[in-house]
């Protein structure tokens, strides 16, 4: 497994299990009593399909495949890459070293002669043609090989035929990979920024390199170029983009952590990896909950719990992560000045040249200090909303109150329920119930009856009939769009999510120690900035 570099950072983002697996397996052939494929053919052979840098190898394996059946016969290909023996230079200039006809030696190599030209392949570069062969068989199967390397007579094959046959085996491996890779268009984008990044230098770059100056930087550099590698106008592209490159990263790093240990363990002295730490770190990178699409999902949209704006502004946070965390400042960027930079392309999309002008100079944006406020007053409504939340759920006798208010209050003493959940099992059972059956139902029905029988959580049900009391918003008032309570239920992780996102957030700005006043001079240094390339980006449209 050490002979594959990380394929998260290769490829910009998660790389599919099954493809994954395809290039492990290669790496595990063996032949001679030995790996088949050298660490550093498995190393190429992964790039280059990860990277999608395919073309140029299927076009030499395709010339490979008609020396080897010019040589060998009908079952030329077999023989050549399926011989038993190890794949080296050496091993395939044994192999091809006899004369046969329209083939010829070179020296370095064998070229195929065709009535239009030749082609010739290097002996150096065969061990690897040979694993990209394994992994067409793998991933495409033998007979869809066989029937495309065997489309006609022989003495008809051009040199431009079997070009063509490479270019159409080249769309087959492409439409197999869509599925697994990131699209081609972001693969680029990444490599866009790990190059910017390296600042011309032949040096890794490292998580902690994107930094809040890291993603202005870039953005204000890949907006310049309108000819590069992708369009990077829009700070929020840019935003999303470092943000992915991190996470990336950070997946190589833990790849990296996993190969390195001596042993799964949990002595870290030792050097031994926890692996519910592992399991954890992957999980982080790879699984993004979606709590806005959950809250728009019936039957939790059947109750208005956020409003567009509201979503908008604590999307970049929520769907960042723990970049969140470590990008604070481009976070506040991206709600104020991406902000208004998705207003002027929505005002040029409606044709509205009038009002670039104004948008251009910021002139309506707030501050930094105004955003802060914004997502602190986010923070209590969604603990309102909550509280709110469990209010219809016992009034529904709904189980997921439980949730709710082991969340809100988390400390509380339960000790006074305690005979609840007494399932009146024999002491002799060797049958552990940790939730005996209907203690949830039975939990919910007695505080609902009477509170008193917690103080702490009969403070919570006061508190959260008051919060249903002061919500005005669609669902909370009236009738309950269902007597079942599931709209409220269905919300309850999404709500959670979206409060302890936020939370968070407003943690790590509370960490900077900065006031009202910095955060406020803060914000009029970068209006200057996005000022300054809003003009340049739009100048024409003032």
């Amino acid at each position: 497994m050490d002979s594959l570099p990380p394929l998260e950072t290769l490829a910009g983002g998660d790389v599919g299990g099954e493809l994954a697996a395809i290039l492990q397996s290669i790496a595990e052939i063996s032949a001679d009593r030995g790996a088949k494929f050298t660490p550093a053919v498995c190393r190429r052979l992964a790039r280059w399909i990860v990277c999608r840098s395919y073309a140029r190898p299927l076009r030499e394996l395709c010339h490979l495949v008609r020396i080897a059946e010019r040589r060998f016969g009908a079952q030329g290909f077999e023989t050549l890459f399926w011989d038993g023996s190890a794949a080296s230079p050496a091993n395939f200039r044994r192999l091809l070293a006899d004369a046969a006809d329209g083939i010829r030696e070179t020296g370095t190599g064998i070229a195929a002669c065709y009535p239009d030209g030749e082609f010739a392949v290097a002996f150096t570069r065969m061990p690897f043609l040979a694993a990209l062969m394994e992994f067409l068989v793998s991933v495409l199967g033998y007979a869809g090989l066989d029937a495309l390397f065997r489309p006609g007579p022989e003495h008809r094959l051009t040199h431009r035929s079997v070009d063509a046959m490479a270019n159409d085996l080249a769309r087959r491996l492409y439409a197999w990979l869509a599925p697994h890779l990131p699209s081609a268009q972001s693969q680029r984008k990444y490599r866009a920024a790990i190059a910017f990044l390296q600042g011309g230098k032949d040096a890794s770059v490292r998580p902690q390199d994107i930094d809040d100056d890291a993603v202005l930087a870039f953005w204000i550099f890949g907006s310049a170029d309108r000819h590069g590698d992708g369009d990077f106008r829009s700070f929020r592209t840019v935003f999303d983009l470092m943000v992915g490159v991190r996470d990336a990263l950070i997946a190589a790093a833990t790849h990296a952590a996993i190969m390195g240990a001596r042993v799964l363990g949990g002595d870290r002295t030792a050097g031994e990896i926890d692996p519910d730490a592992v399991d954890a770190a992957l999980e982080a990178v790879h699984e993004r909950r979606a709590p806005f699409e959950a809250l728009a999902a019936p039957p939790a949209s059947e109750v208005k719990f956020l409003k567009g704006t509201e979503a908008d502004a604590l999307a970049p946070i929520v769907r960042a992560g723990d970049a969140a965390l470590a990008l604070p400042l481009s976070v506040l960027r991206l709600l104020l000045f991406g902000a208004v930079q998705t207003r002027i392309s929505q005002a040029l999309r409606r044709g509205d040249r009038d009002a670039v002008p104004r948008l251009v100079d910021c002139a309506d944006g707030m501050g930094y200090a105004s955003q802060l406020n914004v997502l602190a007053g986010l923070r209590t409504h969604l603990e309102q909303a909550l509280l709110a939340s469990c209010h219809n759920l016992l009034q529904a006798r709904h189980e997921e109150a439980i949730t709710v208010m082991l969340y809100l209050r988390p400390a509380a003493d339960l000790t006074p329920l305690a005979a609840l959940f007494d399932g009146g099992e024999d002491d002799r059972d060797t049958v552990v119930r940790l939730v005996p059956p209907r203690a949830g139902e039975r939990f919910v029905h007695a505080i609902v009856a009477d509170p008193s029988l917690c103080p702490e959580l009969g403070v919570l049900l006061h508190d959260a009939a008051a919060a249903a009391r002061r919500m005005t918003r669609k669902g909370f008032q009236g009738p309950l769009p269902r007597t079942d309570g599931a709209p409220f239920a269905a919300a309850v992780e999404a709500l959670i999510t979206l409060r302890e996102a936020v939370g968070r957030f407003l943690d790590r700005i509370g960490r900077i120690g900065r006031d009202a006043a910095a955060w406020d001079t803060q914000c009029r240094a970068d209006g200057e900035i996005f000022q300054a390339r809003f003009r340049t980006l739009y100048g024409e449209c003032r």
